[in-house]
């Protein structure tokens, strides 16, 4: 290909200027300026079609290293985002129970906390148990309509599946910036605190997508704090514990000491039991868990 070259060519380009040949010897017009490279003639000398090739060939490799990174960027967002839509598979179930059921199973869950509530009146031994579907049609039907403002803002339809030795606690989460399943795994135990349940708190996650605990630990301590609960923060191997201390008294019961005995988390279902006695026969709480010693560092 034949260039003009003469002194000043490369502001009065031919037709091939429109090409990237042109620009490349546009671009090596001003680099032969600079440095005093040999550049004269109407044709091209051999350093000039070196220094053309040269420029050319790096242009390109700018334009694939671009297009590269540019690909590359927009996978790992995609695959990001589509790490945030994945819905555990519990909470898939869960969320499609007819809403009739749901009602139904949130009126048994109520009956029964009312029934234990007259039981933990009196001294003596009580128990119950209150089985995941039931939880979830109280979360489904009497939550929204009677806690209205307990969610915090963008959290919607909150659902559990208990499994032995452990739970999984799944909401939608929707802002302007993001819609996604929020889902953590958590188990319970008594400690040997009397009346002192701890709530082990493992791997929360958005979709597949692992995510900070710190908002979550926040806005548990504010509810917390807002309902008069007892709640402290520590750790055990890495994880947040919350220990949440149960009255022993209440105003309700009066000369009645409660105290908590079993908390165990079975196929679909939690076990609770305890013992109510009067206030000047209390005798030391009974432990029927396997205990843990946590340690005090508290969870930042």
């Amino acid at each position: 290909m034949v260039y003009d070259t003469t002194p000043g060519a490369a502001s009065r380009p031919r037709a091939a200027y429109n090409s990237l040949d042109g620009l490349c010897l546009s671009l090596y017009h001003s680099y032969a300026r600079a440095y005093g490279l040999p550049c004269c003639g109407r044709i091209a000398s051999p350093l000039l079609f070196r220094g053309v090739h040269c420029v050319r060939k790096t242009i390109r490799w700018l334009v694939v290293g671009f297009v590269v990174v540019g690909a590359v960027s927009a996978s790992v967002f995609y695959g990001v985002w589509r790490a945030t839509q994945q819905v555990p598979e519990f909470y898939e179930v869960a969320i499609k129970k007819e809403p009739v059921r749901l009602a139904k199973q949130g009126e048994v869950l109520e009956q029964k906390v009312l029934e234990l509530h007259n039981e933990v009146r009196h001294p003596g031994r009580w128990e119950t148990t209150f089985t995941d579907e039931q939880i979830n049609g109280w979360l489904a039907v009497d939550l929204p309509e009677k806690f209205p403002r307990a969610l915090p803002k963008g959290v919607t339809e909150p659902r559990v599946a208990i499994q032995p030795e452990k739970a999984q606690v799944a909401c939608r989460y929707q802002t302007t910036k993001i819609k996604t399943v929020f889902s953590m795994g958590v188990e319970i135990s008594l400690t040997d605190e009397p009346n002192v349940v701890a709530v082990r708190i493992r791997k929360a996650q958005a979709g597949l997508m692992p995510i900070p605990l710190h908002q979550i630990l926040e806005h548990a301590t504010r509810y917390a704090h807002k309902s008069e609960v007892p709640l402290r923060w520590v750790q055990q191997d890495g994880d947040p514990v919350a220990l949440v201390t149960v009255p022993s008294e209440h105003e309700d019961f009066v000369h009645h000491k409660i105290r908590i005995e079993t908390v165990e988390l079975r196929e679909g279902s939690v076990y609770l039991a305890g013992r109510t006695e009067d206030s000047e026969f209390a005798a030391p709480p009974v432990r029927q868990a396997s205990y843990i010693r946590y340690s005090e560092n508290t969870h930042r």
